[in-house]
């Protein structure tokens, strides 16, 4: 599994599906964006590029990728 998310997105990519994962977590954790925001922007990722079928589609799948690989991310005040 981590063999499969570390792949490029397309070739000449300089992120993977895991980078871009933790990537889009970290900006809802940092800037407190809600999950509907997210999810646009992903969607808007997949209208624009030729990834379709790499990235996730919704938060919670994002989420479920980085947490099977025993990543997790705690929030502290």
């Amino acid at each position: 599994m981590l063999t499969e998310s570390n792949k490029l997105l397309f070739k000449g990519a300089k992120d993977s599906k895991l980078s871009i994962c933790v990537r889009l977590l970290a900006c809802k954790s940092n800037w407190n964006v809600p999950d509907q925001c997210l999810e646009f922007i992903i969607q808007m990722f997949l209208d624009i590029t030729s990834i379709n079928g790499s990235l996730p589609k919704i938060y919670d799948d994002a989420k479920r990728l980085v947490l099977e690989l025993g990543l997790e991310a705690k929030r502290i005040d």
